[in-house]
């Protein structure tokens, strides 16, 4: 009965172990590609006539409110769909990726 105990408890291990592994593996696999990403797009918006994606995400969030749940950029290129929900209720908003001069 000891053994078997035992080798649950080693079992248990093994598995938490592992679990942990793939999660954090997983987790830095999700960082590379985010850090991958905002380095593609900061070399695409070299060019000052165009806002980035967090740009796009604050200017939604300051006229809309709510929170972002995720940003894309349009087919064609030229608007970012930046998706808020705010009190229950989710809204797609079309920014513009130029700058507007005055």
């Amino acid at each position: 009965m000891k053994n078997l105990f035992k080798t649950l408890v080693a079992l248990t291990l093994v598995v938490i172990t592992f679990d942990t592994v793939v999660f954090s593996s997983e987790a830095d696999a999700r960082q590379r590609r985010k850090k991958l990403r905002l380095e593609k797009e900061e070399l695409e918006n070299k060019d000052s006539s165009f806002i980035t994606r967090r740009q796009a995400a604050l200017l939604a969030k300051k006229q809309y409110g709510g929170k972002v749940l995720s940003i894309k950029r349009t087919d064609d290129g030229e608007f970012f769909l930046v998706k808020l929900i705010k009190d229950g209720h989710v809204n797609i908003v079309k920014i513009s990726r130029r700058v507007e001069t005055p």
